[in-house]
């Protein structure tokens, strides 16, 4: 599911989320260490962040 983390494109973000039924992306130092943190600034414009403390963040999928 690397392209959650990688991708710019919000619709391509909905579509892969959406297929999987995902409901919440986290983002914490495990994702921070293999995706950098350019991939949370992405995570940050694309999704609407629910939690954030200590370093992870934790983004909320809206329903369709």
């Amino acid at each position: 599911m690397d392209i959650i983390y990688r991708t710019d494109n919000r619709e391509e973000l909905m579509r892969v989320l959406r297929q999987y039924r995902v409901r919440y992306v986290f983002f914490g130092n495990l994702e921070r260490a293999k995706y950098g943190g350019e991939a949370q600034a992405r995570l940050d414009r694309l999704l609407t962040a629910v939690y954030s403390r200590s370093g992870t963040t934790i983004y909320v999928v809206e329903p369709e």
